[in-house]
């Protein structure tokens, strides 16, 4: 299989050994298979009637598993090396190199132990590992020019962004929660000077903060019985946004879908809250409005 110029085989291996130890194998073999390819080996077809091939598996001298049913007559082996020098021989319908110098190099880049008995090992050789080598060389001296670094400091410049992001993110979602506190206490006075029901538009805002402001709105008025609170947020200039119906379970449970529609959207929820997205946020609010009261009613 393979995904752009990395290709993968997927290998039986034995259970009980370290992923780890079939790591340190694998750095062996490619050793081995580039030494091969510097050594540029031949690659030699023969051909053998299935009597000689059972005898061959038989002394160990061909690896091959068993041939497809429908198979007849006489079976290519393919030889890689001659005498004391042959690696390999095998059973192959396949393509085949003429020597192993035509590969080049190959490289193993990374292996996933993808079940208790397989290990996937990506891979590239030749041409392909060219392309990749180029692109990589790219992306790093861009890097480095970006963060002003060298090549060995890349890393750790990626590692402090991030931390520093997350420091950040940490930072302002305290701030979201000081100011959701003030804004509830004005949601929850809204519900209650409104019969219960309440509609915002938060303006540009996330999913993230509708559902911080939400919680802090049912302490601010000691629950939700008998309420419903519908947020919306997007784009100041678009009418595409994301909602959030909150409040007494049974009520949204009855009004969600409707709202949403009326949002020309759609969206899922339970336990009291229904979310989703709409085409239509701004010019449904009104219609939205008018459905929730007269659940109410």
């Amino acid at each position: 299989s393979t995904k752009s110029d990395i290709f993968y085989v997927d290998l039986l291996v034995e259970t009980d050994i370290e992923t780890e130890v079939h790591r340190e194998n694998a750095m062996r073999i490619e050793q081995l298979v580039n030494e091969n390819i510097r050594n540029n080996l031949p690659m030699t077809p023969r051909y053998v009637d299935e009597e000689d091939l059972i005898k061959a598996k038989e002394s160990g001298e061909v690896r091959s598993r068993l041939l497809p049913e429908g198979i007849t007559g006489r079976i290519r082996l393919v030889e890689i090396g001659l005498g004391s020098e042959m690696v390999d021989q095998n059973t192959c319908g396949g393509t085949h190199v003429q020597s192993l110098g035509q590969l080049q190099m190959v490289k193993f880049f990374k292996l996933d132990r993808v079940k208790s008995n397989i290990l996937r090992v990506y891979f590239a050789a030749g041409k392909r590992l060219m392309n990749i080598m180029n692109v990589a060389y790219k992306r790093e001296d861009e890097l480095t020019n970006i963060f002003s670094c060298t090549e060995s400091e890349i890393v750790g410049r990626v590692n402090a962004m991030v931390d520093d992001r997350r420091e950040k993110e940490r930072v302002i979602q305290k701030l979201n929660e000081k100011m959701c506190y003030f804004q509830a206490k004005e949601i929850a006075e809204m519900l209650n000077a409104n019969d219960g029901v309440a509609v915002i538009d938060l303006g540009d805002v996330d999913m993230q903060y509708k559902t911080i402001l939400a919680n802090t709105v049912a302490e601010a008025k000691g629950g939700m019985s008998e309420s419903l609170l519908l947020m919306i947020g997007g784009s100041e200039s678009g009418e595409e946004g994301s909602f959030l119906l909150f409040g007494d379970e049974e009520l949204v449970e009855k009004t969600g879908k409707i709202v949403a529609a009326a949002l020309e959207g759609r969206g899922g929820g339970r336990g009291g809250k229904f979310q989703g997205k709409g085409n239509n946020i701004r010019k449904g609010l009104e219609e939205a409005r008018r459905l929730m009261l007269e659940a109410k009613a």
